[in-house]
């Protein structure tokens, strides 16, 4: 089942293709390259182009798009901005939709720059040297294999802001936080819309059924340390057409389970064992307990709900 897994996402990824552009040779060098993901999100793609397309940089980037079959407008606003960036913009696609975590291997395997960043199309930046800022300091600190920024939080049918509740990470340190990635699994730091990643952290990732944004991290952090700036210089969008508004919460819980269960059969270690024991607490009272009843019964596992749910409790 999971080789057939694979097999139909690798089989997606490969028959995708790229819409004409004169994007490599007119930029055959840049120094980082950014991932979108788009799927109907017409009303708020110009906020993301205008933040990416706004980046003051002394050096070149390119704008990856992987365009997934929108049955909205997104797709002519998109074309309409390459239109008016050539040297920039390269839009990925297909003949049918490919999902979320194809469309992002399609475009991050395209991604031509030493550095990788992502804004999803529902997702902005909203400081124009935010690029400028993180490559200088990723160039300055060779050990750091990625780094990230604050965001802000809209709820859009609530027409509602929030912090993105990291306060307490930041009261001592002004400027900024360093991890590792200890650290960075048991607090998390920020979300993938901040991440400026070095593209050899970003390739050492292994394909996994179950991608979460954690999982990804944990790779990258293996390569090298983490660094998060105490500034705000994007925003996160909640929608309910997002990836996170359509999920019922129980079916978010259980993914993340499932993500975490596969990260400690393929990397086994004290870390990645708080982590699956951790999510299958937190997936144990989502379901109300629904959990033991799909999966063989695991004594360990079951012991372990005494410990993370008391933790999780006090």
């Amino acid at each position: 089942m999971t080789d057939r897994f694979f097999q139909e996402l690798n089989a997606k990824i490969e028959n995708s293709y790229e819409l004409p552009n004169q994007v490599i040779q007119r930029n055959p060098n840049p120094l980082v390259s950014i991932r979108t993901s788009v799927y109907n999100h017409g009303p708020y793609i110009s906020d993301c182009l205008d933040g990416i397309l706004m980046q003051k940089t002394t050096f070149p980037f390119e704008l990856v798009i992987g365009e997934d079959c929108s049955t909205d407008n997104s797709r002519d606003i998109i074309m309409e901005y390459a239109a008016c960036y050539p040297e920039i913009i390269r839009v990925i696609t297909a003949d049918h939709n490919v999902g979320a975590y194809a469309n992002m291997e399609r475009c991050a395997r395209a991604c031509r720059g030493k550095y990788i960043a992502t804004c999803e199309g529902d997702d902005y930046w909203i400081d124009p040297e935010k690029l400028q800022k993180q490559v200088d300091f990723l160039e300055s600190h060779p050990d750091f294999s990625l780094c990230a920024h604050r965001y802000k939080c809209y709820k859009q049918e609530e027409g509602k802001w929030l912090s993105d509740c990291r306060e307490r990470l930041f009261a001592n340190h002004p400027d900024g936080i360093s991890f590792d990635l200890n650290y960075a699994m048991k607090n998390w730091v920020t979300t993938p819309l901040t991440l400026l990643v070095r593209k050899e952290a970003w390739d050492s990732r292994p394909m996994l059924r179950y991608c979460i944004d954690r999982t990804n991290v944990y790779f990258m952090l293996k390569q090298g340390k983490g660094f998060c700036f105490n500034e705000v210089w994007g925003v996160y969008r909640r929608h309910l057409g997002g990836i996170y508004g359509r999920a019922k919460l129980e079916s978010r819980y259980r993914f993340v389970y499932n993500s975490c269960r596969e990260l400690y059969l393929k990397d086994k270690n004290q870390l990645t064992c708080y982590l699956f024991y951790k999510s299958y607490s937190e997936y144990f009272i989502c379901s109300k307990g629904k959990v033991l009843f799909q999966e063989k019964f695991d004594i360990k596992k079951f012991l372990s709900l005494f410990y993370y749910v008391f933790l999780m409790i006090f």
